[in-house]
């Protein structure tokens, strides 16, 4: 710019200038802002030109246009990328900014908070605030600069809490009823089974609003705000923020705040989940929860992924050690006190059974990568998710647990039948056994028989695991897709612990120390082959679940899945 003299100076250190166009509906805007450094000069005021001739020539005077200077402040290559990695894990972002709106608009298109399907496909939706002739605020809620509706106030709202009058007798539930929902409530079902809320389904459409509209709203407007599917809200103050987190944290949701500045600080401390970064402030870093140490926004991403790979391997290990750890041990202890028969699980193999076979296939588990449908599920919900619940327990007692107390009792069954000796035989003969058996064995030989048949189901039960480990190793995705020994999903600790169960099994059974100390003995492999069969034909209709739960999500297999 020319001054006075009609010469133009040279660009000094002393001062800065600074200059922005932007396209909007009503034209071009151009802010212009010159500051100076020198205490002898005073400092140009903010100008303001929006395609006014006044406004364009009352400060022309001994000035002559050069050009612009742009500042970008461009978001990280992996952020719209993430965005769209956290979209289709069902998780909604909402963009909290000091920012002007049209300059936050900009950004969240381009960093994919605003999709184009919603954002530009639908439209973007906005409200102002207005007074109407009997000075009440009035909210005109607008769909694509088209008025959508009208709202005053506190009104609807006020008729929200009133109670209607009604001649309708509502069903009290029955005692049946109160006591399941009790029961449950421990589990999977807090809430009483003949209570019913559905998920409001989010307004497909984008909504723009500034913090200086959070001071007139009520709750009927908070529910319309809250219920979009894509949010931003521009020029915010701190005490805005938390409370646009307070008021996401009423309406049950689970928020996670991310910021790295000092005024970021009363919300990463008040969400659910707080993250900074470490290139932030140190009060930012000391209110969060987690900082992102690499300041990567897609280590979210990474986290996330990891939080829900750490879950459904904690309930596989659960589901396999409560049908092979607790279930299969149980039933000979039942057997033997109530029907009088031979205990067929020693207490010494037992305590080898939990503490060796079953911890190393759990550890096994605990390390399988995650499948590749884990960031394409809904988040769980910690009011009704919990680690245990009535699927799971359902899963492992009722059907593995079961099938596998049975195949173990089968080859126990199937070795004194081989040996001459049926099963009503033994029946309610108690500490009376050896003398009722029919046969000609002596007590020695009885003893000896029982310490096989022991083995038998121990060793049955050990093999039953390995299958019941390929079949709990997934959820839903078949063995084929996640194979455990090759391939991105291998797990080479499964090989490991497989081998190591086995030897386990074959050094307290073939050797003779063992025997003679611990009271087990060597086991024939044909009693033992059935549980083979058991095992494929166990995974076989394991497959069968798991592509029913893919191909038809809404049947009733599908729900009852774990």
């Amino acid at each position: 710019m020319k001054d006075v003299l009609g010469t133009i100076p040279p660009v000094a250190s002393s001062h800065s200038s600074l200059s922005s166009s932007n396209n909007t509906n009503d034209g071009i805007s151009v802010y212009t802002k010159t500051l100076s450094i020198s205490a002898a000069k005073t400092s140009t005021p903010f100008v303001s030109i929006q395609n006014d001739q006044r406004s364009l020539t009352h400060r022309d005077k001994n000035y002559c246009f050069l050009g612009f200077f742009s500042l970008f402040d461009s978001p990280r290559f992996d952020v719209p990328d993430s965005i769209l990695k956290i979209r289709q894990a069902h998780i909604r972002i909402a963009m909290i900014t000091s920012d002007h709106p049209t300059t936050a608009t900009a950004v969240a298109r381009q960093v994919n908070i605003f999709s184009e399907e919603i954002s530009k496909r639908n439209g973007i939706d906005t409200f102002q605030i207005e007074e109407n002739d009997n000075n009440h605020s009035v909210f005109r809620l607008y769909r694509n600069e088209t008025l959508l509706q009208e709202h005053m106030r506190g009104i609807i709202t006020l008729f929200s809490f009133r109670s209607k009058a009604t001649t309708t007798i509502e069903k009290q539930p029955s005692w049946c009823e109160r006591w399941y929902s009790l029961c449950t409530a421990q589990f999977s079902e807090p809430k009483p089974i003949f209570y019913e809320e559905k998920e409001k389904e989010k307004i497909p459409y984008a909504l723009v609003m500034t913090g200086s509209q959070i001071g007139y709203m009520d709750d009927f407007m908070w529910n319309w705000v809250l219920s979009h599917q894509e949010l931003l809200f521009a020029r915010t103050s701190p005490e805005q923020k938390l409370h646009i987190i307070m008021e996401f944290q009423r309406r049950g949701e689970i928020v996670a705040a991310i910021g790295d500045g000092t005024n970021d600080a009363p919300s990463l401390k008040y969400a659910d989940v707080g993250i900074a970064m470490q290139s932030g402030t140190n009060v930012s870093k000391e209110a969060s929860d987690m900082i992102l140490l690499d300041n990567n926004f897609s280590s979210i991403i990474s986290a996330i992924e990891t939080g829900r790979l750490v879950a459904d391997n904690l309930k596989k290990v659960v589901i396999y050690l409560l049908s092979a750890g607790s279930w299969s041990e149980f039933w000979p202890i039942i057997f033997n006190m109530w029907f009088g028969i031979p205990l067929s699980l020693s207490v010494f193999l037992a305590t080898i059974l939990c503490v060796l076979n079953d911890l190393i296939i759990s550890l096994a588990l605990a390390l399988e990568k995650p499948e590749t449908e884990i960031m394409s599920r809904p988040p769980s919900n910690r009011q009704n998710d919990h680690l245990l619940n009535m699927k799971l327990l359902v899963d492992a007692y009722l059907f593995i647990g079961n099938l596998e107390c049975f195949t173990a009792f089968f080859c126990f069954c199937y070795y004194w039948l081989d040996n001459g000796i049926s099963f009503y035989s033994f029946m309610f003969t108690y500490e009376y056994f050896a003398n009722n058996l029919p046969t000609a064995y002596n007590s020695e030989e009885i003893n000896q028989m029982i310490h096989v048949s022991q083995s038998v189901y121990y060793c049955s039960l050990c093999i039953f695991s390995i299958f019941n480990y390929f079949s709990k190793r997934t959820r839903y995705a078949s063995i084929f897709q996640h194979n455990p020994f090759w391939g991105q999903n291998r797990n080479w600790f499964a090989l490991v612990a497989i081998m190591v169960s086995i030897s386990v099994v074959l050094i307290f059974t073939q050797v003779t120390w063992f025997n003679e100390i611990f009271s087990s003995a060597p086991v024939p492999a044909k009693y033992v082959m059935p549980t083979i069969g058991f095992g494929i034909g166990w995974l076989v209709i394991d497959e069968l679940r798991k592509l029913c739960v893919r191909k038809f999500p809404h049947s009733i297999i599908a729900k009852i899945a774990w």
